[in-house]
């Protein structure tokens, strides 16, 4: 019995422990995903940096000759929790076994824009990731944006989805 509830205890205790070691990825504007037809939007890629078009969303493909020109790009934020009272962790038993001490956080916008002589629309999404951090690693902020950029893509290619089935496009015709 007491065998019993020692195995309990430790579960427990590893489960809290391990609680603070996952990374934790957020995206705005919040969009249900509901089952919309997926609308191809052709487009001109108006963007010196090639190497973007491999981010660009699902639903958007790039023709050189189309009258719509697309623009794309990210705006990212590192974030290191504070660490002034690191030297105190120092004193606490639990940092030993890798106890968080903090966290850090990578804020990733991306902007996406569909224009053409006389008319534009304009799309955008954030995705804010947080990772505990402990006195052996530091959060990889790389890693966050392996996290972030596919569900930046799948929230921007629902939001042209939305807006195509609302007749927003119909401005380019």
């Amino acid at each position: 019995m007491q065998i019993k509830n020692i195995y309990k205890g430790t579960i427990l205790v590893l489960l809290f422990l391990f609680a603070g070691c996952a990374s934790k990825v957020e995206i705005l504007p919040k969009i249900s995903e509901n089952k919309v037809q997926n609308y191809e939007i052709h487009a001109s890629f108006d963007n010196n940096k090639t190497y973007m078009r491999k981010y660009l969303p699902a639903n958007v493909i790039v023709q050189n000759d189309a009258p719509l020109f697309v623009d794309y790009h990210f705006i990212d934020n590192v974030m290191n929790g504070d660490t002034k009272a690191d030297v105190l962790h120092l004193y606490n038993p639990l940092t030993i076994i890798g106890f968080p001490v903090g966290s850090n956080s990578l804020q990733i916008g991306a902007n996406l824009r569909f224009f053409n002589n006389s008319d534009e629309i304009k799309f955008s999404a954030v995705c804010v990731a947080k990772q505990a951090r402990n006195l052996f690693s530091n959060a990889n902020t790389t890693e966050l944006r392996k996290k972030c950029i596919p569900q930046l893509q799948k929230n921007l290619q629902m939001q042209i989805n939305q807006k195509f089935k609302q007749g927003e496009f119909n401005v380019f015709k």
